[in-house]
């Protein structure tokens, strides 16, 4: 549980920085690229997606993971601190767009004494480094509760 809690406190100081160095509203480049956002949110997007069978929950912060999605797109110093501490606990996903790629991200974190064992590189379109923005989104699905009184 104090590992958690240490991967916790260490992302809420990270994105803490993060924070107070970048402005948080849109550039012109992402308020460029909204409307495919908002028409993909809703349902003019020739994507199908399927329901759950069940209820489902969204995890907490603080829950344990199968993976974290990083997505590689600007501040790599502090990326790759969050992937060497995030890799001792959990599978790691570097979502990277091109110039990069495996060679080049692989190298950069060695260079900073990172190896790549459970790391998993993916390459997809990445346009911030705001993985939870289009990412995955992470879920439980809710267990019914029997009372047998």
């Amino acid at each position: 549980m104090k590992k958690y809690l240490l991967i916790f406190l260490l992302l809420t100081t990270i994105i803490g920085n993060l924070s107070a160095q970048e402005d948080h509203f849109l550039s012109p480049a992402e308020r460029a690229l909204m409307p495919g956002y908002i028409s993909t949110r809703s349902g003019e997007s020739t994507a199908a997606v399927t329901p759950p069978s069940s209820p489902v929950r969204t995890i907490a912060e603080w829950e344990e993971l199968q993976a974290l999605v990083v997505g590689w797109k600007s501040y790599p110093t502090i990326l790759r601190q969050i992937v060497a501490a995030a890799k001792a606990e959990t599978r790691v996903i570097i979502v990277y767009a091109t110039p990069d790629n495996p060679t080049s991200l692989t190298s950069y974190l060695a260079s900073g004494g990172v190896d790549t064992i459970n790391v998993t590189f993916l390459a997809a379109p990445v346009n911030s480094v705001w993985a939870r923005d289009y990412g995955p989104e992470c879920l439980h699905k809710r267990r019914r509760l029997l009372d047998h009184h």
